[in-house]
C-alpha cells in the first residue's frame, strides 16, 4: 500500500498525512515536541542550549541519546565547524562590491 504520512525524519513518527492542513502537522509537531523534551527532563538538563533535541536518534533511544549528549561537550566542535563553513561559503561565494 501507499505510505501517505508526513514525517520529519526517516525515523520520526508520522505528524499527518497527505492532505492534513499545515496548522494540524504544526500542531501534532509541537505536541510530540513538547512530550518529548519533558519525558526527558530537557528544561533541567546541562546541556540544554546546545543540544539539538533530535526527537528520533534513531538507532540511539531517547535516553542513550541523552547520555551521550551529556557526557560529551559537543559545543566546541560544532562552534569550530560553523566556523570553517563561514569561511568556505567566504572563499567559495565571495561578496561583490559594488562601486558607483
Amino acid at each position: 500500500g501507499k505510505d501517505d504520512s508526513i514525517k520529519f525524519c526517516w525515523y520520526s513518527d508520522p505528524v499527518g498525512r497527505v492532505g492534513t492542513p499545515i496548522d494540524d502537522i504544526k500542531f501534532n509537531f509541537q505536541k510530540l515536541f513538547e512530550e518529548e523534551m519533558k519525558k526527558r527532563n530537557c528544561i533541567e538538563c546541562e546541556t540544554k542550549k546546545f543540544c539539538i533535541k533530535c526527537l528520533f536518534p534513531y538507532p540511539l533511544s531517547s535516553e542513550a541519546y541523552c547520555k551521550y549528549k551529556r557526557k560529551f561537550d559537543t559545543s566546541q566542535p560544532a562552534k569550530i565547524i560553523n566556523s570553517t563553513r563561514i569561511i568556505q561559503d567566504f572563499l567559495h561565494k565571495p561578496v561583490t562590491l559594488i562601486r558607483s
